[in-house]
């Protein structure tokens, strides 16, 4: 599993906010404040970014590391004057705040660039296999087309390219799933996978921060679907 670097960042905020608080209040304390913030901080990244505040396994996974580093911490604080504690709090906002921000654009791309990370640099998309399963009166229906015209492929792209997407590490649904072939060979194969909100274009996880416009183009062309048994 990738290394997901939000989370970590989450993970370094709420143990410095723990020990810092513990500072002032009860040190024993700090790896409860600490959890509490994390946790926290974590369902708002969760109602922000997914809508949802759904369990995660991140935080039991990051559950010793708080634990040990946030109690480490606020014993060490302890140790302190008050005002080297102030100018502490002081740099730590200064450089997290900066540093979330980088994080989080770093993070952020677009449609477009992501399909230029998929393929080579002189690689061209010659034909798209779509595949599509919807939910019709309690059963699934599996449709499938293929695009060859270039027009059409064209148009598909080029109305998805200003999406903006949120790097993550969930994979995606598959109400969708776009085989892409390339001119450089038809065994050279690329998928793009979505479902909701999450997407997957090659081997990179995404979330989608507006509207799904590639789903809203597939649509809008109106073809004509072959029925899958």
């Amino acid at each position: 599993m990738m290394l997901d670097t939000t989370n970590l960042l989450i993970a370094i905020i709420a143990v410095i906010a723990g020990g810092f608080v513990s500072y002032y209040y009860k040190w024993w304390a700090a790896p409860i404040y600490t959890f509490a913030i994390y946790t926290g901080l974590h369902y708002l990244h969760e109602l922000l970014f997914y809508g949802q505040l759904a369990p995660s396994r991140s935080i039991m996974n990051d559950f010793l590391f708080l634990i040990v580093f946030s109690f480490l911490l606020g014993v060490g604080l302890t140790q302190l004057r008050k005002s080297t504690i102030n100018r502490l709090i002081l740099l730590s906002i200064v450089t997290l705040v900066p540093l979330t921000m980088t994080v989080y654009v770093m993070k952020s791309t677009t449609f477009e660039e992501a399909i230029s990370q998929m393929l080579d640099k002189n690689e061209t998309i010659i034909a798209i296999d779509v595949n599509w399963r919807s939910l019709e009166t309690d059963k699934f229906i599996d449709r499938k087309v293929t695009i060859e015209d270039k027009e059409t492929i064209k148009r598909l792209i080029d109305e998805s390219t200003e999406m903006s997407l949120f790097s993550h590490n969930r994979t995606s649904g598959m109400e969708f799933y776009l085989t892409i072939y390339t001119d450089q060979s038809r065994h050279n194969l690329h998928r793009i996978t979505f479902e909701g909100r999450n997407i997957m274009i090659g081997d990179e996880f995404y979330r989608l921060l507006d509207e799904n416009r590639l789903k809203e183009a597939i649509l809008n062309e109106n073809f004509d679907w072959e029925i899958l048994d």
